[in-house]
């Protein structure tokens, strides 16, 4: 059972800070501050544009949780849009991830309260 309950408490350090960041959003607009990004675009908008990134690289930013995990999105293509290269190497543009995730993103204000019916 203590396995269960670090699995619990993982969860609801997710949902607390997932909860965090729309309170934070909520916020921003309420006091004309307007949306803040995504600390995950933030870190990609850093990156110079003209380098590429490996799977591995988004593994490391917190894009998906393996590189499994990225073959399975090319596969089905609902992934960031990428660049094949000889040897089975596959490559992606900081821009092509961004614009992916911010076409991922939800918009918290436009989102219905009171759960499922």
């Amino acid at each position: 059972m203590k396995f269960a309950g670090i699995a619990t408490t993982r969860v609801a350090e997710r949902v607390f800070n997932i909860e965090g960041w729309r309170m934070t959003l909520k916020q921003n607009e309420e006091n004309g501050k307007g949306r803040k990004e995504n600390p995950l675009i933030e870190r990609l908008l850093e990156i110079p544009q003209d380098q590429m990134l490996t799977p591995k690289d988004l593994v490391g930013l917190g894009i998906g949780q393996s590189e499994t995990r990225l073959y399975h999105m090319r596969v089905r293509g609902d992934g960031p849009a990428y660049t094949k290269i000889p040897r089975r190497t596959y490559l992606y543009a900081p821009a092509d991830v961004v614009s992916w995730l911010r076409s991922c993103q939800s918009d918290p204000s436009s989102s219905q309260s009171g759960g499922a019916k």
